[in-house]
């Protein structure tokens, strides 16, 4: 709400680029909430009266939308879609959480219905996202961005050219002394410019130790937290969020509590 405010987009002063906040850009507040997503999701499982936190789950979908980030409404949505399969499969009270969805699906579609077909709203809403269907499926720019951080993997392949040799547009600071650089978009496009095929093994080691982590010894609590780790590293597929700060703070969160949710064997 308050980058609305703040942008002007409401009154048609700016698109999507004006979204922004003290900490980030539309994209970097989507992948939040993407994030976020399953939390909500998971009390619906557990609580005997989980509506309330399905209907939350789906104000922040709704928060995702606003965004205007179209890799983190994408992946979001996929995330939202699996969380919810996975609430109805871990739910206590599964027949009333399928009852609110069923009852919170059909408002939806009829206001989403009401709006399109009312002239004035459906106005306002073109305008609105003018920006996100400025865009529609085009690349923006990624792909080349993705063809000049293979370029410079194949000039220096075993350790890349450092994370600072980016071309890509740099938001705010553009000096040389900018503390975080310019970034390709793309998790191991950045991995093989940066650090060559020495961090992309490392990268792998990585992941193999997450899947273990979250396949073994599998917890209802380690089944959702997985959930908002793969809507950080799907989003990040399209966008350079596993390498902010913010996302990396949760990211390892996320991590620890994985691991503290994991039943410890009788030996141990």
């Amino acid at each position: 709400a308050g980058m609305y405010l703040k942008s002007g987009i409401l009154w048609g002063l700016a698109d999507r680029g004006g979204l922004v906040t003290g900490w980030g850009i539309y994209n970097n507040v989507g992948c939040a909430l993407a994030m976020c997503l399953p939390a909500p999701l998971y009390l619906a499982s557990k609580a005997r009266r989980g509506g309330g936190y399905l209907l939350f789950a789906l104000l922040l979908l709704f928060g995702l939308v606003l965004t205007q980030s179209r890799g983190a409404i994408l992946f979001g949505s996929l995330v939202f879609l699996l969380g919810i399969a996975l609430a109805l499969r871990r739910s206590q009270s599964r027949a009333r959480l399928l009852a609110v969805m069923l009852a919170a699906a059909g408002l939806l579609g009829g206001a989403a219905l009401a709006l399109f077909l009312l002239p004035a709203p459906r106005a306002a809403l073109l305008r609105l996202f003018s920006g996100l269907f400025l865009h529609g499926f085009d690349n923006n720019g990624r792909f080349a961005i993705y063809a000049d951080g293979l370029g410079q993997f194949c000039s220096a392949p075993l350790f890349g050219v450092g994370f600072y040799e980016c071309k890509a547009f740099r938001w705010g600071d553009l000096s040389a002394e900018a503390f975080l650089p310019p970034r390709y978009h793309n998790t191991l496009v950045q991995l093989l410019a940066s650090g060559g095929l020495f961090s992309l093994l490392c990268y792998a080691l990585h992941r193999a130790q997450t899947l273990k982590l979250f396949f073994r010894r599998r917890t209802p609590e380690k089944d959702f937290i997985f959930l908002s780790v793969l809507a950080l590293l799907s989003a990040s597929l399209v966008d350079c969020h596993f390498f902010n700060l913010g996302p990396g703070i949760f990211y390892a969160t996320f991590l620890f509590l994985a691991e503290r949710s994991a039943p410890r064997p009788a030996a141990e």
